[in-house]
């Protein structure tokens, strides 16, 4: 198997399935506090599923080839947004691992520190990238140097975003409801938008966009992290039927 697949086996089995259901799909953050006081197992067997998954991904990074390098990806370039930690990271890791060019983006280039170091011990070419998602143009020239410094873009993934603070609907202030769909909604279409036209460019490339189990189903003091998550599921269905014909998924 490829390094993608083992990451999910292992998920797949450390990973708890008792949490409630009510609370399954909604952010993470916005019940942290109550899973830990409701399944406090639950919440510690999560978090050494992580720590577990992690030291894996620091380890290959560090020459640990117990994880074969398949170089599926050799020769490909993968440009990856909210990339200072967390999913982005492993994204941007797992790709490096195996062969590809990475571009990383997010707000704070400094942020970027560590990931870029664990890109670059696998031995992959990596391009450090300033680039707020809210802004569209720093989107357009975050694309562009990519495009500019490797040639292409094969691979993205749009995995920017934020979390709101728990709140009902009514007492939602406009800027925060502004702010939310800005980078999570508004930034996803910005980036889609640039990787698209670079894609059709130079005949084809796959997309990727992180959502949420928030984004097919509704959750309590959520409405507008679920709002923006619904709205990238729909806006990925049409775009892969707008683009299907053009080698673009």
């Amino acid at each position: 198997g490829h390094l993608p697949r083992r990451l999910f086996d292992h998920i797949d089995k450390l990973m708890p399935i008792s949490m409630d259901n009510r609370l399954m799909g909604e952010p993470l953050g916005l019940h942290r506090n109550k899973l830990a006081e409701t399944e406090p197992k639950a919440v510690a067997a999560t978090s050494d599923a992580v720590n577990r998954i992690d030291r894996r991904l620091s380890a290959l990074s560090l020459g640990d080839h117990t994880m074969t390098r398949s170089n599926r990806f050799e020769g490909k370039t993968a440009f990856i947004t909210g990339a200072a930690n967390g999913i982005g990271r492993a994204t941007a890791i797992a790709f490096a691992a195996e062969g590809a060019r990475v571009a990383i983006t997010d707000r704070d280039e400094a942020a970027l520190k560590e990931t870029a170091e664990r890109v670059m011990a696998t031995g992959a070419e990596v391009l450090v990238i300033a680039c707020d998602v809210s802004k569209p143009q720093e989107v357009e020239a975050a694309v562009a140097r990519t495009a500019e410094a490797f040639g292409r873009i094969d691979c993205a993934c749009n995995n920017a975003g934020v979390e709101n603070k728990a709140t009902p609907l009514a007492e939602i202030e406009i800027g925060e409801w502004d702010r939310i769909l800005d980078i999570n909604l508004r930034g996803t279409f910005a980036c889609m938008k640039h990787e698209i036209a670079q894609m059709l460019k130079q005949g084809g490339g796959a997309i990727v966009n992180t959502s949420s189990g928030a984004g097919i189903r509704g959750v309590a003091g959520g409405s507008a992290y679920a709002a923006s998550k619904h709205a990238i599921n729909g806006m990925t269905k049409s775009a892969a039927l707008d683009y299907a014909e053009s080698n673009i998924r």
